[in-house]
């Protein structure tokens, strides 16, 4: 999935000729440290909560303009791209622009988060397993072999550092819904099992995590 594809903020953005006080609660409604300042079609840059707190109370945002980080995405980006630029740059609204270096709209991190978790299948029907494998020893498609030998499928995979460098946490998101007998056969294996979850407790787990989430971005 491309940042295209995804459903953008249209009018989430402030003019160079409103007010400092508009700006402050365009940002308060989002929840958000930062607003792109956009001319038309044209992204001027990234205005920080900073910025207006130290203006006077009747500037015009045009004041605050000069020398503005002008960080940003292209529609053209993938959703991995995004998720990682976003998070490095600290931006909470992320201006997109097109081919054109038109502005379309704006990205929040919920809209981001949300269009995540349905790129990696996370909503969809089934189980999860969360593996602790040696960077060393991990190979893929060792364990979706081993998983497609107990009939099941790999609808999608993440791999995460662990708190120990020589390791790799591997999570694998499964179609199936009884997963006993894949546990099992990991374990077998000489996989370390961390944690697994089928359709019965996952659904609870993900809106407890989603929630958990949401709470952290609307601090």
């Amino acid at each position: 999935m491309f940042v295209k594809d995804i459903l953008l903020l249209k009018n989430v953005y402030i003019s160079p000729y409103q007010s400092r006080e508009e700006a402050i609660k365009l940002m308060s409604s989002y929840h958000s440290w930062d607003i792109p300042v956009v001319n038309g079609k044209q992204f001027i840059g990234n205005l920080s909560e900073g910025d207006l707190l130290a203006a006077d109370k009747d500037s015009l945002i045009e004041s605050l303009c000069e020398d503005l980080p002008c960080y940003h995405l292209k529609t053209s980006d993938h959703l991995l791209f995004a998720y990682q630029f976003m998070l490095k740059s600290g931006v909470f609204l992320m201006p997109v622009i097109n081919e054109n270096m038109e502005f379309v709209g704006t990205m929040s991190r919920l809209v981001l988060f949300d269009n995540f978790g349905k790129v990696f299948g996370f909503f969809d029907p089934g189980s999860l397993i969360v593996l602790r494998v040696k960077r060393t020893d991990f190979v893929l498609s060792e364990i979706s072999r081993i998983i497609e030998g107990e009939n099941s499928t790999v609808i999608s995979s993440l791999v995460s550092a662990d708190e120990d460098p020589t390791f790799l946490n591997i999570t694998v998101k499964l179609q199936t819904f009884e997963i006993r007998d894949i546990v099992t056969s990991l374990k077998r294996h000489d996989y370390n099992v961390l944690s697994f979850y089928n359709e019965d407790n996952l659904q609870g787990f993900l809106e407890d995590r989603y929630d958990q989430l949401i709470n952290y971005l609307n601090i």
